[in-house]
């Protein structure tokens, strides 16, 4: 079983998130409880997905964030249940041509982080 440490330190076997992603790394937030990873899992759509991380290192359910693509997502939190998602989209040699950002309630999806 993986474990999380003061500070964020990990120690344990890998975690697995997902079996494919749009070849951006996921982005990691902590909300003040558990920490929470973003990532697109389909180079085609680059929908954002989510799922939960407890201190233990249990995963919780993967969910869908919304309908609209999302490269290279950023994490930012409030430490209160809150987390901000930044998304980038990119043309030709990476020039960014439009962010956005997104509030998330992680309290919200509690239901799914407690698996």
């Amino acid at each position: 079983m993986a474990s999380f440490f003061a500070r964020g330190a990990f120690r344990g076997p890998t975690l697995t998130i997902a079996p494919s992603t749009d070849g951006f790394p996921a982005a990691v937030g902590f909300d003040g409880r558990r920490y929470w990873l973003v990532w697109a899992g389909d180079r085609d759509t680059e929908f954002p997905l989510m799922r939960s991380v407890n201190l233990d290192g249990t995963l919780g359910d993967t969910q869908s964030l919304f309908n609209d693509g999302c490269e290279d997502p950023s994490l930012a939190s409030n430490g209160q249940a809150q987390l901000l998602l930044t998304c980038f989209y990119f043309r030709d040699n990476f020039q960014v041509i439009r962010v956005s950002t997104r509030l998330i309630d992680t309290s919200a999806t509690a239901a799914l982080a407690a698996n």
